[in-house]
C-alpha cells in the first residue's frame, strides 16, 4: 500500500508553478543587478576615471639604466604630459652645427607644450559613455537588460585594452612628426621622440634614423655598425614623406601608479559585468 502525504499535481500544474518561480527569481535578479550595476559598477567606473585624470598628476622617472642614452622626468597630469626633462646620449646623432658636443643632447618640452596621450583620452571617453549608458537604462525585461549588460561590457574591454595597448598609429612610424613648438629646442630633424602607454607604463621611445637614397645605403649603415641591438629591423621604412632607416633606438617603460590602479579596477569590472550577464543568459535558457 503507498501512502500519498501531498495530492498529486497535474504535469500543467507544475509547469506553471515552475513557470512563476522562474518569473520570480528573473525578476529578483533583475532588481539586483540593477542595484549592482548603479552602485558597484558606477562607483568603480567613476573611481577609475579618477585615477586616469588626478589633478595631481604622476612623476615618472624615465632610466635607460647603464647605457645613460636616455634620463629624465616625465609628469603626466590627467590625458596628456605636463612637462618633460629629458637627457639624451645618442651615439649616432650627429652633433648640432657649431658644437663641440659627441652627440648628447638635452631637451625638455616645455609647460605649455601638452603631449596628449591619446589613449587616456579614449579611455576616458569610454568610461563616460559606459556611466552615460548606465543612467539611461531601462530595466523592464531581460533583453533589455542584457543588452545594457553586453554593450557596457564591450566598452570596459575597450577601455582596457586602451592602456595597455597601443594603436599602430600611435608609433613609429605611423605617428605624425610632433608640432614644432613640442620640443625646446624643436628635435633635430633625425631624431624621433614618441610617448605611449603599453602595460599601464608610459613609454618613452627614441629613434635614431637617416634617410636612405639607395638601397645601398642601407648596407652601409649596417657596416660601420650602426645598426644597434636595440633596432628591431633595418629595413627601408617610410615615416613622414621620407625613406629612412632606423640606426639607434631606446625604450623606457616608466610604471605610473595610478594607470596601474586604474587598469587594474577595470579588468575587476569588466570581470564583475561578465558575471552579472552570464546570470540573466543562464536564467533565461531554463
Amino acid at each position: 500500500m503507498t501512502d500519498i502525504l501531498y495530492p498529486q499535481e497535474s504535469p500543467e500544474e507544475v509547469t506553471k508553478k515552475q513557470k512563476e518561480s522562474l518569473a520570480k527569481e528573473l525578476d529578483w535578479l533583475l532588481k539586483d543587478t540593477r542595484t549592482q550595476i548603479n552602485n558597484n559598477v558606477t562607483e568603480g567606473l567613476l573611481e577609475c576615471k579618477e585615477r586616469l585624470i588626478h589633478s595631481q598628476g604622476s612623476k615618472l622617472v624615465i632610466s635607460s639604466g647603464r647605457s645613460e642614452a636616455l634620463k629624465g622626468i616625465v609628469v603626466r597630469v590627467g590625458t596628456g604630459l605636463l612637462s618633460c626633462d629629458l637627457k639624451l646620449k645618442l651615439a649616432t646623432l650627429p652633433a648640432p652645427h657649431n658644437s663641440n658636443s659627441t652627440g648628447s643632447h638635452a631637451i625638455d618640452v616645455s609647460l605649455g607644450s601638452v603631449y596628449t596621450l591619446a589613449q587616456v583620452v579614449d579611455t576616458v571617453n569610454l568610461i563616460d559613455e559606459g556611466v552615460e549608458g548606465v543612467r539611461r537604462a531601462r530595466y523592464g525585461n531581460s533583453d533589455l537588460v542584457l543588452a545594457m549588460l553586453t554593450r557596457l561590457l564591450t566598452l570596459v574591454r575597450t577601455a582596457t585594452s586602451r592602456v595597455k595597448c597601443p594603436a599602430e598609429s600611435l608609433k613609429f612610424p605611423l605617428r605624425a612628426p610632433p608640432e614644432r613648438n613640442l620640443f625646446t629646442p624643436e628635435l633635430p630633424r633625425d631624431l624621433v621622440i614618441n610617448f605611449y602607454l603599453e602595460d599601464s607604463s608610459i613609454v618613452t621611445d627614441v629613434r635614431v634614423i637617416s634617410e636612405v637614397e639607395n638601397e645601398q645605403d642601407v648596407g652601409f649603415f649596417q657596416s660601420i655598425g650602426l645598426r644597434t641591438r636595440r633596432t628591431g629591423s633595418s629595413n627601408v621604412i617610410e615615416y613622414n614623406g621620407r625613406r629612412v632607416v632606423e640606426v639607434e633606438r631606446h625604450r623606457v617603460e616608466s610604471q605610473d601608479p595610478n594607470l596601474i590602479s586604474a587598469t587594474a579596477k577595470l579588468k575587476a569590472l569588466e570581470n564583475h559585468i561578465a558575471v552579472l550577464k552570464r546570470r540573466i543568459e543562464l536564467l533565461n535558457s531554463l
